[in-house]
């Protein structure tokens, strides 16, 4: 990682503003523009897990479901210690499983969990999110925030390493420039259902034939 690109999660406030937002403060005079498109009452999450794992997931930004406000209580400790990097992919611990975001990564998750065993996938398994606050959709394209440069410089930093990518969402792709000549990287043959399983990875033309085999080696390895 570039050492001029602090962690700017490290001073995430755990209380909400006066309008009940949370906001990095960085972030803020650029979020003004977006807000009618956001639900700034969950705490953003700009990536789930351990950047030391082997598999990164690239996705575009959380969603927004109204039962992940009645989570939030359950999720605070986990997200603040996960802003830190001292957190393993935390919907997947047993205290989150009935939480919205719990069960919607271990259906997504569920075929690597079952190759590989959950404390494997937890701990190898890194989601970086292209925006890091929450929507109900996508549809602003590409913007600009200055806490993506953080999470840009920790996917440099797997490029170097040559981490395992695989793109979730295919507007993604399009917005990293670093991705476009990059080999070490996997797509998934249906955008709209994004599970990491084998049939998705194995039936995507654009992926290599033992893609589903360099995910759980991967992951088993470490």
């Amino acid at each position: 990682m570039k050492t001029d690109t602090p962690n700017p999660w490290e001073k995430m406030k755990n209380s909400s503003d006066a309008n009940g937002e949370y906001i990095l403060d960085i972030d803020r005079a650029h979020i003004d523009k977006l807000r009618n498109k956001l639900n700034l009452e969950l705490f953003p999450e700009p990536f789930i897990g351990n950047p030391e794992a082997q598999v990164y997931l690239l996705n575009l930004n959380p969603g927004f479901n109204e039962a992940d406000k009645e989570d939030m209580e359950d999720l605070k400790n986990y997200i603040f210690k996960n802003y830190r990097h001292k957190c393993p992919f935390y919907y997947l611990n047993d205290n989150l499983k009935e939480t919205n975001g719990g069960k919607w990564w271990r259906q997504r998750l569920k075929e690597l969990i079952e190759e590989c065993g959950i404390k494997k996938v937890a701990n190898n398994v890194f989601c970086v999110e292209y925006f890091p606050y929450h929507s109900n959709k996508w549809t602003s394209g590409k913007v600009c925030i200055p806490s993506q440069e953080y999470n840009q410089a920790l996917i440099e930093k797997a490029i170097t390493e040559r981490k395992l990518f695989i793109v979730m969402r295919k507007q993604l792709f399009s917005q990293i420039e670093e991705l476009k000549t990059y080999k070490n990287i996997l797509f998934l043959n249906n955008w709209r259902n994004v599970s990491i399983s084998k049939k998705n990875i194995e039936n995507c033309l654009d992926n290599p034939k033992n893609g589903w085999k360099k995910i759980i080696e991967k992951i088993s390895s470490s």
